[in-house]
């Protein structure tokens, strides 16, 4: 019998052996391509860049808190491209959102900007017919990040890779010749933008240039090289039907589509490649910095002590009066939930704006949140769950009305990771306050030094709070119960709200599992 257990076992061994030879990865990197620019490279916005030079050592700053704007801006920066394109996501859905953007950086390396892309791969499944398709095009370079060994079907590279695989890159940038970037929360999608019925994310970005834009370009440089990206090439060349001319003319087709031509009308209001070339931006100038994982991480080649999380802490403990942290997957942990009610005991007022179990879209995600929920009530720390509902008044356009509903948000959720200190210090990025963050998955943010964005952005996490948010409180220190803050008067509800017996069963089955290692 133990004979032949140890035989089974040996064979697993020697399975498991053979298929990661038999698939080996090829030489990690991204490839040597292009040039980066260089001083005398024409700013593609030049009363833009006399202002960046009257502000040396600063950084100018906007937040992109509504959806469309955030990609009218993109789109935007892609059209004005002179030299360098460099982006990476961990998400870039095949829809409406990604498509334009997509073709509008074909554009761009048509007429020879340089694009390197860095996608997860843990997230293409659907799209790599696309990126192989886009990697033919002589000017665009596409890696992905901790890549699959095994192209179909992809749940056997969890059996033979596991560990390596479970590290995933979470940063999200766009970076337009080294001159001006967009950092944040959101991924590329419909979702993220408002441009779909149905689920919107309620999400913020940050457009940044000035002093911070040379250490993301560093950092996107760092990521390039690291021995977690390959190039895509290499691992989709057997796709077929992977043809770039297919490729434009199916982009051709969405964006002369009815649902494309109405979005870019509803773009076209933000206008925002004029106002970058008359540098009309409403930029803040202040102190920024980037805070970013060593692309090691990926590898878990790294001490605990230099990741992300370590600078994260030290900004958080400085907090003596406030700390807002707005976090859509947010599970605390024992130490997160002890460092945040010592924080309230020492007379900071803590308040959390996260997802409820109606507006979580990864369930196991709340059952690792609602384990330290009754923890933080008693310390003291002041938690706020979203609503699924969603309340917009009609738009007042008269013309744009029926365009406007096509991309009406009948539902929301919160994606942002946002946290601010004192009212004086805000970090924009993609960290959620939860174990993968801090230990998994690579992530990226810019600290912003600015009391005028800290009220800024305060107020829309406050707007946010008081017009879809339930707050859960506890009766005689124990009872969990929920508050409806847009009942009048208000409601005192007894179980998560917005949900049925079904998904919150299922919730405490999932709350047993040892799952919190992996959220």
């Amino acid at each position: 019998m133990i004979v032949g257990i140890v035989l089974l076992v040996l064979l697993c061994v020697l399975v498991l052996v053979g298929l990661r030879t038999a698939f080996a990865l090829p030489h990690s990197g991204g490839p040597q391509f292009g040039t980066a620019p260089d001083q005398t490279t024409p700013h593609f916005a030049p009363r833009l860049a006399a202002l960046v030079a009257r502000h040396q050592q600063q950084t100018g700053v906007y937040a992109l808190s509504d959806g469309q704007e955030a990609l009218a801006c993109r789109l935007s920066l892609i059209a004005l491209a002179q030299t360098c394109i460099d982006i990476q996501y961990y998400i870039w859905n095949n829809d409406l959102s990604g498509q334009l953007i997509l073709n509008a950086i074909l554009v761009a390396a048509d007429r020879g900007v340089r694009v390197r892309i860095i996608v997860d791969d843990n997230t293409t499944s659907a799209t790599e017919t696309l990126w192989a398709a886009t990697a033919q095009h002589p000017n665009i370079a596409i890696c992905l990040f901790n890549p699959l060994r095994i192209r179909r079907p992809r749940s056997i590279n969890y059996l033979i890779d596991f560990v390596r695989i479970n590290r995933r890159m979470h940063n999200k940038c766009l970076l337009v010749d080294g001159q001006a970037c967009i950092v944040g929360g959101r991924n590329i999608g419909n979702e993220y933008f408002s441009s779909q019925v149905g689920m919107h994310f309620f999400d913020l970005d940050l457009l940044a240039v000035g002093a911070v834009v040379p250490d993301v370009a560093a950092s996107f440089d760092e990521y390039w090289r690291c021995e977690s990206v390959y190039d895509a090439k290499g691992l989709l060349a057997g796709l077929k039907n992977a043809s770039l001319p297919k490729l434009r003319s199916d982009l051709t087709a969405q964006l002369n589509s009815d649902d494309g031509k109405d979005l870019m009308q509803l773009l076209a209001d933000f206008k925002f490649a004029a106002r970058f070339k008359k540098a009309n931006l409403a930029l803040e100038w202040t102190m920024a910095e980037l805070v970013v994982d060593n692309p090691k991480k990926g590898r878990g080649k790294i001490p605990r002590r230099d990741l992300m999380v370590g600078k994260l802490t030290e900004i958080l403990q400085k907090a003596e009066h406030n700390l807002n942290i707005a976090s859509a997957y947010f599970v605390p942990g024992v130490q997160g939930t002890r460092f945040l009610t010592r924080l309230s005991r020492r007379g900071v007022v803590v308040q959390v704006l996260t997802n409820s179990l109606s507006s979580n879209v990864v369930l196991p995600v709340h059952a690792g949140y609602a384990r330290y929920r009754k923890k933080l009530l008693k310390g003291k720390v002041d938690l706020f769950e979203l609503k699924i509902n969603r309340r917009e008044k009609s738009p007042p356009e008269v013309i744009t009305r029926r365009i406007r509903r096509k991309f009406w948000a009948s539902s929301s959720s919160l994606h942002a990771k946002v946290f601010v200190v004192d009212r004086q210090d805000v970090l924009i990025s993609s960290f959620n306050f939860d174990p993968r963050s801090t230990y998994l998955n690579c992530e990226m943010g810019i600290l912003v030094h600015s009391p005028k964005m800290a009220r800024a952005v305060l107020d829309i996490i406050a707007d946010n709070i008081s017009h879809t948010a339930y707050r859960p409180l506890l009766l005689n220190k124990y009872r969990l119960v929920w508050l409806d803050m847009q009942s009048r008067p208000m409601e005192v509800l007894g179980r998560e709200p917005d949900t049925r017996f079904g998904k919150r069963f299922l919730l405490w089955c999932v709350s047993w599992l040892p799952l919190e290692w992996l959220l």
